[in-house]
């Protein structure tokens, strides 16, 4: 009997007498078998809206100090473009280690960017016109991309399976 053991058991299963959990595992630690990586963004959907509202505000921010404005405006130019900024950066960075964006930091942006509209078209900004215009006009493609970047996220959320892992306890089987 060459290459048989002496009981004609299958090797591959486990001893009946043995403790289901006690197999393959070191103490009560997870293994690559007993959890399944979640990703519900694989291809990074989304990810350009969220670069745009980024680098618009990062041109906030160079705007707010490179333009002749108001110190007021200028202040507000940089609190807005370095939430507009950190808001994008955020999103982008989710999306692309396979997340999905976040429909309350993208909404925060639509809200940012749209006070920035109302407020230039409403008070002025105080400096050229060509300053104004580059306000108005930044302000208004970020809330228009950080509101549709929203509805797409919200839309991706409603559509995806809402756990971030599954893990599976194997003990007691």
């Amino acid at each position: 009997m060459s290459g048989h053991r002496a009981d004609d058991r299958d090797w591959d299963e486990h001893d009946p007498s043995e403790p289901h959990d006690e197999r393959r595992r070191n103490g009560d630690a997870v293994t690559r078998d007993d959890s399944i990586e979640h990703r519900p963004n694989p291809g990074g959907a989304g990810r350009s809206p969220s670069v745009v509202v980024a680098l618009l505000g990062a041109f906030l921010v160079g705007l707010a100090l490179g333009v002749d404005v108001d110190p007021g405006w200028a202040a507000s130019l940089g609190i807005v473009g370095a939430g507009l900024l950190a808001a994008g950066a955020y999103n982008a960075y989710r999306q692309s280690n396979g997340e999905l964006g976040s429909v309350g930091v993208a909404t925060l942006a639509a809200i940012l960017a749209g006070w920035l509209v109302v407020a230039v078209a409403l008070l002025g900004a105080d400096s050229t016109a060509i300053g104004e215009w580059l306000i108005l006009v930044a302000g208004a493609i970020a809330f228009l991309t950080s509101a549709a970047s929203a509805i797409a996220i919200r839309s991706r959320r409603r559509a995806a399976d809402p756990r971030p892992t599954a893990v599976y306890d194997r003990r007691g089987q």
